[in-house]
């Protein structure tokens, strides 16, 4: 196995955030622009596995941000943005994903709670959908 370019590695979860927040707020693009209803109905198959990767990812970068005690005194700016950003992605991965990731959870007191987090955050997807779309554009600037 070969190891990814600096910048590539850099660049890849900034094109992740910006995919992930445009699918966010693909409701809010339908209403600006009907037309692109089409398009983004070829999309959708794709958005519940978009959301449970973003799932698992944002927990990985939640709890890599938890436990970086190192980055939280070398500079707690980027740790509030590398904390937030998993936190987003979480997120706005559950309301996108969560049937999919529903699938794969055998309880169903957990589906439950996971049903009930969903309720709470979805009011909140067009919102979510941008802040991570502009945060995905910050890292995409940023790591060029």
């Amino acid at each position: 196995m070969f190891p990814l370019p600096a910048n590539l590695m850099v660049l890849l979860p900034a094109i992740w955030k910006i995919v992930l927040g445009v699918f966010g707020v693909a409701n809010l693009i339908i209403i600006r622009r009907p037309n692109t209803k089409g398009f983004i109905a070829k999309l959708e198959p794709c958005q519940g596995w978009i959301g449970a990767i973003s799932v698992l990812w944002g927990a990985g970068i939640t709890i890599a941000a938890i436990l970086d005690v190192e980055m939280i005194r070398d500079s707690v700016p980027i740790w509030i943005e590398f904390l937030a950003g998993g936190l987003l992605t979480l997120s706005l991965g559950l309301i996108l994903g969560i049937r999919l990731v529903e699938s794969f959870i055998p309880r169903s007191q957990a589906v439950s709670n996971i049903d009930t987090a969903v309720r709470k955050l979805a009011p909140f997807q067009g919102i979510l959908g941008l802040i991570v779309t502009g945060l995905g554009i910050w890292d995409l600037i940023a790591g060029l």
